[in-house]
C-alpha cells in the first residue's frame, strides 16, 4: 500500500522592536521623614504596552508608571516591553528635618 504525506510549514517573521530606553525622574522629594516622595518613569522604544516594577531600599517593590509615599533612597523602575528591559535609576532625597528651640539671651553682668 502506498501512503503519501504531505507536510506544511508556515514560518512567521515579525519585525524586531526597537531597543527600550528608560526614563525616570523624581516628582517630588520626601520632606523631613514622612515617606511622602513621589517618582514616575517613562519609556521609549520596545512594543507597547509597557509593564512597569520598580524596586527600592528596605525591599520596596511597586508596579505602575507612578509611584508614591517614598521614603529617601535609590528607586530603580524596569520596563519591559517586547521581552525586553530597560532600566534607569532615580534618587528620592530624604527630607532634612529643621528643628527649633529657645535660645536664652545672655546679658552680661557688669
Amino acid at each position: 500500500m502506498l501512503r503519501t504525506a504531505t507536510l506544511l510549514l508556515l514560518l512567521l517573521t515579525a519585525p524586531i522592536a526597537q531597543a527600550i530606553t528608560a526614563y525616570a525622574s523624581a516628582v517630588r522629594p520626601e520632606t523631613c521623614g514622612a515617606s511622602n516622595g513621589e517618582a514616575s518613569g517613562s519609556a521609549v522604544g520596545g512594543a507597547e504596552p509597557y509593564t512597569y516594577s520598580w524596586t527600592g531600599p528596605n525591599g520596596f517593590t511597586a508596579p505602575g508608571a507612578l509611584i508614591a509615599g517614598l521614603e529617601g533612597g535609590t528607586y530603580t523602575p524596569y520596563r519591559h516591553g517586547c521581552q525586553a528591559l530597560a532600566s534607569d535609576d532615580v534618587v528620592i532625597p530624604a527630607g532634612r528635618c529643621l528643628q527649633a528651640w529657645d535660645r536664652p539671651t545672655v546679658e552680661p553682668i557688669h
